[in-house]
């Protein structure tokens, strides 16, 4: 059974085998098998040959059967220059000129006729003239060789399809030097597109997130994003326009005998309820007994701050105001009076009995 080694030279993907009847072959008879195989003149021509690792064997070593060898072809030590040939496709005659017009005896011209002497006038007068003496040579036309089909591209990864010089791509921007995360597939339409190594198109994260600003700031313009920018302004409200019952912005806002502020809401609530228990009044940011708190028709003056924040929470605070009745009112005032009962000595007693 013959032994075999497998060959391909660096530009192609095709693999070819060589034929011996060894366990090994030495690597000066493999190159001459595949110079007459390749029909590589070893006159002009070395080949170097190496392993799937890129080691390189030496020129007298030997090569184990079952083998895969990568070929590269390289000028050859001391080699001949080659013979100079012309193309007789691409090689262009230029039109022959004559050196002058030929000279016309006076005999001969007296037997010219009239219109012959004319016409040799003419062509006398006329010669230095005459677009054959100031004719440019024409260009030599670019041949250009056929594509081998197991010939890749190494820019649009085509097999056969053209040479990477002519490749369509050659102007197309890449992705080299920017990493693999950075990136972000796309599509090939997309106008800032990059080649990536593996054919596919890329843009940069970067790229996409300017894009997305972009868009939510054309959406904002347009009043899209209206109904989004009401929870960021809720954690914006600064804690000197909190109430400190319900830590949101004042709504109706009140200040008691101690100081401290609240929502008109929150604090009639707190009464109603101690009023409806039979308890003392009692602040709840201080614990001290609120013997007194101002009306409603008099609230701390908040409003030009709070309007600074947002412009719907004081519409709302005006919308809240006139929604007690004349029965809620009655309630409120039933309870203060309740409140107004006790005196000092007794709601202090009652704070020392809670």
């Amino acid at each position: 059974m013959s032994s075999t080694v497998h060959y391909k030279f660096r530009s192609v993907n095709d693999l070819k085998v060589i034929n011996f009847d060894s366990a090994s072959i030495a690597v000066s008879d493999l190159v001459q098998q595949i110079c007459a195989v390749e029909k590589i003149n070893m006159e002009m021509f070395d080949l170097k040959l190496s392993s799937a690792n890129n080691n390189q064997y030496e020129r007298d070593g030997i090569v184990p059967k079952n083998s895969m060898v990568i070929v590269q072809r390289v000028p050859a030590e001391n080699a001949k220059k080659a013979p100079k040939t012309n193309n007789a496709e691409i090689t262009t005659t230029s039109p022959k000129i004559p050196k002058a017009v030929p000279h016309i005896d006076v005999d001969e011209f007296s037997k010219m006729s009239e219109s012959e002497r004319l016409q040799h006038a003419l062509l006398q007068s006329t010669y230095k003239y005459d677009p054959s003496n100031y004719s440019r040579k024409s260009a030599t036309k670019k041949v250009v060789a056929k594509v081998p089909e197991s010939f890749q591209c190494s820019r649009c990864y085509e097999l056969g399809a053209h040479f990477t010089s002519y490749c369509p791509l050659l102007g197309t921007r890449t992705t080299s030097g920017i990493p693999n995360s950075e990136l972000i597939e796309t599509t090939e339409d997309d106008p800032d597109r990059m080649l990536h190594g593996n054919g596919k198109w890329y843009i940069t994260k970067m790229l996409q997130r300017t894009r997305e600003q972009k868009k939510q700031r054309e959406q904002l313009r347009l009043g899209a994003l209206g109904q989004t920018l009401a929870p960021t302004m809720e954690t914006e409200v600064p804690d000197d326009l909190k109430c400190l019952i319900c830590h949101d912005l004042y709504k109706d806002a009140i200040i008691l005998r101690c100081g401290d502020s609240f929502c008109g809401d929150c604090i009639y609530e707190t009464v109603k309820t101690a009023a409806l228990n039979n308890r003392v009044c009692l602040c709840p940011q201080c614990q001290e007994p609120a013997h007194s708190i101002p009306s409603k028709s008099k609230p701390i003056d908040i409003s030009s701050s709070s309007e600074n924040e947002t412009e719907s929470e004081s519409e709302s605070c005006d919308s809240n105001f006139s929604e007690y009745d004349a029965r809620d009112m009655e309630v409120i005032e039933t309870a203060w009076s309740l409140v107004h009962t006790f005196e000092p000595e007794d709601a202090e007693a009652g704070l020392r009995h809670r």
